[in-house]
This record gives C-alpha cells, structure tokens and sequence, in this order.
C-alpha cells in the first residue's frame, strides 16, 4: 500500500487584525492534515485584499511579484547592475528555486547577482521589517557554499524557513 501526502498553501488576510484599513496578510501551509499559519510581515489595504482569490487584487506594485531566480540573472546579464537596484528596493517580493540560477556576467563582469539582491533585501529588513519570500531545494551548507556565510547567517531573519521532513513526497511528480 503506498502513502499518499498532502500539501496545501492558502494565503490570507487576518481581518480580526485591522489597522489604519490595513490587514496582515498570513500564509498557511498544510502538510499530511498539520498546518501551520504564518505572517508574510506585510499589510495590505483591505481594499486590495481578494480573499476569493487568496491574492491581492491586480497587478499594483508588490501584488504579484514571483520571479524565477534564473531571470534575474538574465536581467543583469541585459542590464547590469540596474537589476541588482531593482530588487533591492521596497517591494514585496517571491524568488522561486533559489540556488539554481547562473553566474551573472555583464560587460566582462561577473557577479553573483542572487547574493547581491538577498544583501539589499537585509538592509530593507532592517529599515522595514519586510521579509523576502524565497522557495530553495538546497539545504544549509550548500547555500552557504553557493552565497557565502553572510547570506546565509542572515536567511533566518530576512526568510520565513519552512522545511519538510526527508519522508515527504515530491508534489512535483
């Protein structure tokens, strides 16, 4: 007999938790019936809030802003260091499959252009509170290999960590 796992994501917004019209907005993770909710350390108004959806409503800065790590590296190779200073600002953002990207390289410069965001991303932590949201299938050591141990001693603060149990079934299969 074979097990069979569940997983489930909903993101919303705790409107017990209203202030100034604006709601935190919670993400709850469900794994084989165990949930877990937890703060994304973001406000929203309540009238961009569709709790239909589980998303903000259109596409106003920071509402929907997931980003393939692999991209980035793609506009830096494109752009340069303007990349870096896009990421790096106030918005929200959600880097899917960190650790995978390339190397960056623009005008014969090489850069490790995930490490410099995931710094800028720190000083806004520490001006803001505003986490960065990121999702990696490396575990600790290699992420230090990959981005240095300034990054990664700081992944605790800047990140929600989320892990799953060695047992747990590949959703992507």
């Amino acid at each position: 007999m074979q097990n069979r796992s569940t997983f489930s994501l909903l993101f919303w917004a705790n409107t017990s938790r209203i202030q100034n019209d604006e709601v935190p907005v919670y993400v709850r993770i469900t794994v084989n019936g165990k949930r877990v909710n937890i703060s994304l350390q973001r406000k929203i108004p309540v009238s961009d809030w569709d709790s239909n959806q589980g998303k903000a409503k259109g596409t106003k800065e920071g509402a929907n802003k997931s980003i393939p790590c692999r991209n980035t590296v793609f506009g830096f190779n494109h752009l340069g260091y303007k990349t870096i200073q896009e990421y790096g600002n106030n918005s929200f953002y959600f880097f899917d499959d960190l650790g995978v990207e390339p190397s960056g390289r623009h005008y014969g410069k090489d850069c490790n252009v995930m490490r410099e965001i995931l710094l800028s991303r720190y000083d806004i932590y520490h001006k803001k509170k505003m986490i960065t949201n990121a999702t990696k299938n490396l575990n600790a050591k290699e992420l230090e290999e990959r981005y240095g141990n300034r990054v990664r001693s700081r992944m605790h603060q800047l990140f929600n960590l989320i892990a799953f149990d060695k047992e747990s079934v590949d959703k992507r299969k």
